[in-house]
C-alpha cells in the first residue's frame, strides 16, 4: 500500500516524474493486524531505481547558471571538482525510512546547496570573514555569491549502509540503508567573487573537509586539480565555424522552421521537418552549422540526429 491517492501514486509513477516529490512520498506500506507498518524492507531499492533523470534537463540548469552570471560585472568563477568519496546529505531530514537525502526541488536531481557550500567556505575562512560572506546579524553584505552545485553530468544514485550493532552479541545486525552519489561524480561549482578573495584556496580547502553529512569519517570529500583551472571565466568565446557539429536549444517554430541558439546566437534549422515532433521549446538538439550568424540575420543549420 502506498498511503497516498491513486491518482497521485500514478503521476509520481510516472518515468518523468520529479524525483524529489516521489522520494518522500512513494514509500510502501503494509497492513498487518490492523495496524499499518512501514515496508522498509526493499524501500531504498525501490526508490533508487525510480530515479530516472530527464537526459536535458542538467543541462539547462548548466546553461542558466553560466546566464545568471554572465548578467553581473564581477568576476566570475567556475570549478570542477569530482568526488573521492561518497556524498550524502540530509539523512536527518523527514523521511518515512528516518534516512533522507536532499534533493533540488525543482529538478529532482542530487545537489550541493549554495547555502551549504558558503556556510563551509566561511568556516575556513581564516580572515576578512564577514567582509566575503557578510555578518550573521545582516548588518554587512558579503562580496561572495555561490550558486548550487550540480553533477556535470546525469549523476548516478547508489546504495550504502550503516551497520548499528546491539549489546547482544548474539544478534544480527539490522542494515540501515540510504541513498549516496558515488565516487567519482564532478561537480561544478559557479559563482562570482573579488579577485583578491582567494576563493581557488578557500574551495581547495573545502574539498578536503568535504561536503555534505558524515564528512568526520570522510564522506563528501572532493578532489580538483584546482591551480590548472582557470579561476575566472570571463574569456571571450570560442568563434563558431560552418561545418562544425553544435548543440542548439529549441526557441521557438513560428510557421515552418525552428529558431534556435548556439550559445548567444541566433540560428534557423533549415531542415525543421526532421526533428522528432515531440520536441519543444527550451529543448536540445543536436545541428551542423551551415552559415554564420551576421548582425542582420540568424545563422542556417541542419539538423542531426
Amino acid at each position: 500500500m502506498i498511503p497516498i491517492p491513486e491518482e497521485l501514486r500514478k503521476s509520481l509513477d510516472k518515468p518523468t516524474a520529479n524525483f524529489s516529490l516521489l522520494f518522500p512520498r512513494l514509500v510502501e506500506w503494509k497492513t498487518a493486524t490492523g495496524t499499518d507498518k512501514l515496508e522498509s524492507k526493499g524501500a531504498i531499492e525501490v526508490l533508487k531505481n525510480k530515479f530516472k533523470p530527464h537526459a536535458n534537463l542538467l543541462q539547462k540548469l548548466h546553461k542558466k547558471q553560466q546566464k545568471i552570471l554572465e548578467c553581473y560585472s564581477s568576476e566570475k568563477f567556475e570549478i570542477s571538482a569530482q568526488l573521492t568519496q561518497p556524498f550524502v546529505s540530509g539523512l536527518g531530514s523527514g523521511h518515512p525510512t528516518e534516512t533522507g537525502f536532499i534533493l533540488d526541488r525543482n529538478s529532482g536531481l542530487p545537489y550541493i546547496p549554495a547555502s551549504s557550500i558558503k556556510g563551509v567556505l566561511r568556516s575556513l575562512c581564516e580572515a576578512k570573514a564577514n567582509e566575503l560572506f557578510g555578518d550573521r546579524n545582516g548588518k554587512q553584505q558579503g562580496q561572495i555569491i555561490i550558486l548550487d552545485a550540480f553533477s556535470k553530468e546525469n549523476p548516478e544514485l547508489q546504495i550504502d549502509i550503516i551497520n548499528p550493532h546491539s549489546k547482544d552479541e548474539t544478534k544480527n545486525p539490522i542494515p540501515i540503508k540510504f541513498l549516496i552519489v558515488p565516487k567519482g561524480t564532478v561537480f561544478v561549482f559557479r559563482g562570482l567573487a573579488p579577485k583578491d578573495s582567494n576563493i581557488n584556496e578557500l574551495f581547495q580547502k573545502a574539498f578536503e573537509h568535504g561536503f555534505g553529512a558524515k564528512t568526520n569519517i570522510g564522506y563528501g570529500k572532493f578532489t580538483s586539480d584546482i591551480n590548472k583551472e582557470e579561476k575566472f571565466v570571463s574569456q571571450p568565446k570560442a568563434k563558431l565555424k560552418v561545418g562544425e557539429k553544435y548543440t542548439a536549444t529549441l526557441v521557438e517554430k513560428p510557421k515552418k522552421s525552428w529558431k534556435a541558439k548556439i550559445e548567444d546566437s541566433n540560428i534557423t534549422i533549415v531542415n525543421s521537418d526532421k526533428i522528432p515532433p515531440d520536441k519543444k521549446a527550451d529543448d536540445c538538439v543536436n545541428v551542423i552549422l551551415k552559415s554564420l550568424p551576421n548582425a542582420s540575420n540568424a545563422g542556417n543549420a541542419e539538423y542531426c540526429a
